[in-house]
């Protein structure tokens, strides 16, 4: 399938945008309905509530696909977007079980009381520390838009760095899981890794200066969500926005498996002079977070660090193998991407999506041959690096080898029938619904339900990937799920989420029809 008719391309890339305006004001919405944390310590659970929006987007993705057509690396996979969604659930699963109560906040807030002891102040009012961090009137209205213009700054290049560091050292290994895959779809943006998140905090640790917690962790969750958008083949080129702001096109670069380039993040900058406006006159009131209006309604995607570092490279720009010059063209129509998708090691199965070990072990492995070969100082360098470390500078890609890496796509399809696809995706869109409940779960992460979300979750995505996979153990590891989700229910474990449990109970019961029925139905012999 292609895009080759330029008013179709126009047309897709329209009905994708306001799709996605659309469903971020929805988010936007409902999020200013929930009351505010009352610790300073926390923040609204904006990714939990932008989930459901995500699948709605993948949703009206592959419908405009289906009616304009898409190119090749764009178009969805069942095998591709089921280890992207479950490379995600076993991130957020980590986070909320392992990461959130070893590490949490909790050097964040060391160093921001730290700094408060030692005289620096958060650039908002250094008193409100148990009333609203982000209360303007009109008096102190616009110090209140300055601040947060200035962390919108900072925190976007303290992301900047983060980013390029995670593709030119060995946090790469925590990366790299993100660029898996040969797609480039809104369903690529949920492949997430678990070593990132346990270290990409260190980068925004200057920040507890002068951002106080609560607002950090709203900027951190916006860009979470906002990096959702840009991960699409159907928005092309956005005119003079590209100038400044982060767009596909300058995405799509990034996820080349030939040249690690337009590490820009997003920040956001709220607009408050109309919110403040809006809550005075219509509200009785000035404050934007009691008032229940989500501060971030600006949000804004940097591309300039790219440009002032020397790492940004523009979608049309082109090697061109006779005088090794760069050139451009319009890109208007589209018939194939100009970038090659996921990373110079293709990616051989679903599974690896969820352990994430393949990277760290290919990274191991070559340092030891060097080791092996006398090479000690070239295995320490070949450690501390990572695959960008020597294009993160360079102004064009490097050509591809003349091997089956030049392929767009080298994941192979899926050859499991059509009724296990079907239990695939019905036990995926449970898993959803659990992970999305255990990220909003206020309770602690050693209570019985919230353990008995997180065991379920993880054998759920590991026995569905390894039926995609045609793995042999998946029938041992899907009987497994069934007995465990069983004893769990007969426990008690899910006796806080009674209309789950029920489900989880059909589904397990299901199960063994649903494959029977299956396996009847290969087996059938075929009319002649």
């Amino acid at each position: 399938m292609r895009v080759d008719d330029m008013h179709s391309t126009h047309t897709a890339s329209a009905l994708m945008l306001t799709a996605i305006v659309v469903c971020m004001a929805a988010v936007v919405t409902i999020s200013s309905w929930l009351p505010d944390p009352t610790s300073i310590h926390s923040a609204k659970p904006y990714v939990a509530l932008a989930v459901p929006s995500f699948f709605v987007l993948m949703a009206v993705e592959y419908a405009i696909q289906q009616a304009y057509g898409c190119t090749t690396t764009g178009r969805y996979d069942f095998k591709d977007t089921f280890g992207s969604m479950a490379s995600g659930a076993v991130q957020r699963v980590i986070i909320k079980m392992v990461l959130a109560p070893l590490i949490g906040m909790g050097p964040y807030i060391a160093v921001y009381h730290f700094g408060k002891r030692h005289g620096f102040h958060p650039l908002l009012d250094p008193t409100a520390d148990d009333a609203d961090l982000t209360d303007a009137n009109e008096a102190s209205m616009w110090r209140w838009y300055a601040s947060h213009f200035m962390f919108a700054l900072v925190m976007d290049f303290c992301y900047y760095w983060l980013h390029r560091s995670s593709h030119t050292t060995f946090l790469w290994l925590g990366h790299s899981v993100h660029h898996d895959s040969d797609r480039y779809n809104l369903s690529t943006a949920l492949r997430q890794g678990i070593l990132q998140a346990g270290t990409g905090f260190v980068f925004y640790l200057p920040l507890a200066l002068i951002i106080p917690p609560r607002l950090y962790l709203t900027h951190a969750a916006i860009n979470t969500v906002y990096q959702f958008w840009v991960h699409t083949t159907l928005i092309r080129r956005l005119g003079p926005v590209e100038w400044v702001f982060m767009t596909p096109s300058h995405h799509r670069v990034h996820h080349d498996r030939r040249v690690h380039k337009n590490f820009g993040g997003v920040s956001w900058a709220p607009s408050l002079i109309p919110a403040c406006i809006f809550h005075k006159y219509c509200c009785g009131t000035t404050s934007l977070v009691t008032g229940g209006l989500l501060p971030p309604s600006m949000l804004q995607v940097l591309i300039v660090w790219d440009k002032v570092f020397g790492s940004f490279l523009d979608e049309d720009a082109v090697l061109d193998t006779r005088s090794g010059a760069d050139v451009t063209s319009t890109h208007r129509a589209v018939d194939e991407e100009k970038c090659f998708f996921g990373q110079r090691r293709p990616m051989n199965s679903v599974a690896s999506g969820l352990h994430q070990l393949d990277e760290p072990i290919a990274h191991w492995s070559h340092a030891w041959s060097l080791v092996q070969k006398g090479r000690s100082l070239a295995a320490l360098s070949a450690l501390c690096r990572g695959p960008g470390w020597t294009t993160a500078g360079l102004r064009t890609r490097r050509a591809l080898p003349e091997t089956a890496s030049a392929r767009r796509v080298r994941l192979p399809p899926t050859t499991a029938s059509f009724g296990t696809q079907v239990y695939v995706a019905a036990t995926a869109a449970l898993s959803a619904v659990l992970t999305t409940m255990l990220m909003v779960d206020p309770s602690p992460h050693g209570k019985p339900e919230s353990m008995a979300l997180a065991a379920t979750v993880m054998l759920l995505l590991l026995s569905q990937a390894n039926f995609l996979d045609n793995v042999f153990l998946a029938w041992p590891i899907e009987a497994l799920r069934a007995v465990v989700t069983l004893a769990l229910w007969c426990s008690g474990g899910w006796a806080g989420h009674t209309q789950v449990s029920l489900a989880i109970c059909a589904a397990t019961i299901a199960a063994p029809a649903v494959l029977l029925l299956d396996v009847v139905l290969k087996e059938r012999p075929k009319r002649e």
